[in-house]
Formats: C-alpha cells, sequence, structure tokens
C-alpha cells in the first residue's frame, strides 16, 4: 500500500502523502440539453448498438451529441437522437407500450393505432414499431 496506510490510520499535519493518480480521463464536453428524444446508456451500449435501435448512422448519433465515433459512452449519459417524423424503436425486455409512450411523450392511444396494436399485445423483444414525434421526450 502506499504510504503503508490503513483504514484506520491518522493522516497528521504537515505529514507528507503521496496520492497515485490513474490514467488521465480525456475531458467529457458539455452537453446542451436535449431536444428531442432521448437515449439513456444502458450497461453494454455503444453508439453502433443504439444507432441500430434506432434505425440511424453512428455518424449522426455523433453529429447531435457532439462525440466522435470512438469515444466510450457510460450507463447514465443521455444519447441525443435524431427527431424525424418518424422513428423505428427495437423493442428490448421489459419495455411496455405505455413505457414507450411515456418515454417519448407521445399518447398510448397514438402509439397503438400507428402499429396496429391492441394494449393486451406482449411486445416482443426485437421486434420494430413506429413512433411519429413531433416533440421532446420526457427524460426516462
Amino acid at each position: 500500500a502506499v504510504n503503508n496506510l490503513n483504514p484506520r490510520s491518522i493522516i497528521r499535519p504537515r505529514q507528507v502523502v503521496l496520492v497515485p493518480v490513474g490514467p488521465k480521463r480525456p475531458k467529457r464536453r458539455p452537453r446542451l440539453p436535449a431536444r428531442g428524444p432521448v437515449h439513456l446508456v444502458e450497461m453494454g451500449d455503444t453508439l453502433w448498438s443504439i444507432s441500430m435501435r434506432y434505425s440511424t448512422s453512428v455518424h449522426r448519433l455523433c453529429r447531435l451529441n457532439d462525440l466522435h465515433p470512438r469515444d466510450k459512452i457510460h450507463p447514465g449519459d443521455r444519447i441525443i437522437l435524431p427527431q424525424s417524423g418518424a422513428l423505428s424503436y427495437r423493442v428490448k425486455r421489459g419495455d411496455t407500450l405505455s413505457g414507450i409512450a411515456k418515454r417519448f411523450s407521445v399518447a398510448l392511444k397514438d402509439l397503438l393505432l400507428w402499429n396496429n396494436l391492441s394494449p393486451e399485445k406482449n411486445l416482443e423483444p426485437g421486434t420494430y414499431i413506429k413512433l411519429l414525434l413531433s416533440g421532446s421526450p420526457q427524460d426516462s
């Protein structure tokens, strides 16, 4: 252990201690408030997997989020998605129609209409549903 200290050690005034420094992390650019749909990054997400899920390109995601294609993203990051008239959303395990409607700030009845679904319909992971967007989604 550096400095031969343990959790119960007391550091006294004027005592010299070494502070280990890890690898320097690149500074994260401050992001502007999201305008449009947002994806909340989860463990295992990459820009490529997000682009596939929302039927867009990595280049477009990078442009919207001031990122480079090789930048790392972390769980909890918010990725701004393209805001266009229509968006194709890939359903993941645990998604519900009401949860998707809330995430993208659309009415559940509209989501059902656009996709010819009934409220009782169970969503299958990997299937795509259509969203017609006109405003900003709620942060999820």
